[in-house]
């Protein structure tokens, strides 16, 4: 047996079996790619929302004949920090959503109940326990009714 054909043996019996990534019923991938996708979306989200809501405000409160340069200012000193302040959040979220969903073995719609009020409490615990549980309870609640548990 020759050389090439030693190699075209190991080629034909070497079988290289792909798995596809386990994707929930939102579509999203697994969960590193998962938490890294949820933060990007949220800063978006928090930069173009926060961008538009401080352009108007910058438009209200600057003196007339500088209104568009006070919007512009506004959109470029606040829509970073408020686009930050969701990407944190996001990420939060979605890591404790892929912490619940590990410890539970289930995927469904409470795991992403209980991991955004346990991120609330986890981004609020520097302003104090009460606040912390205040916090994670209220948005427990709102996520409850607007998820349909």
């Amino acid at each position: 047996m020759g050389c090439t054909e030693l190699q075209d043996s190991a080629v034909r019996n070497y079988k290289v079996e792909i798995t596809e990534p386990r994707y929930d019923a939102d579509g999203n991938g697994p969960c590193p790619h998962k938490i890294v996708n949820f933060a990007g979306g949220a800063f978006g989200l928090g930069a173009v929302g926060g961008g538009v809501y401080h352009f108007v405000k910058g438009l209200y409160n600057s003196q007339r004949g500088e209104r568009l340069i006070g919007g512009a200012q506004a959109v470029r000193l606040n829509s970073p920090r408020l686009g930050c302040y969701f990407g944190a959040w996001g990420a939060t979220v979605s890591a404790c959503e892929c912490t619940i969903a590990y410890v539970r073995d289930k995927e469904e719609r409470w795991n992403f109940i209980i991991a955004a009020a346990a991120a609330s409490g986890l981004l609020d615990i520097r302003k104090g326990f009460l606040r912390a549980s205040r916090s994670a309870v209220t948005v427990g609640v709102l996520r409850t009714l607007t998820e349909g548990g």
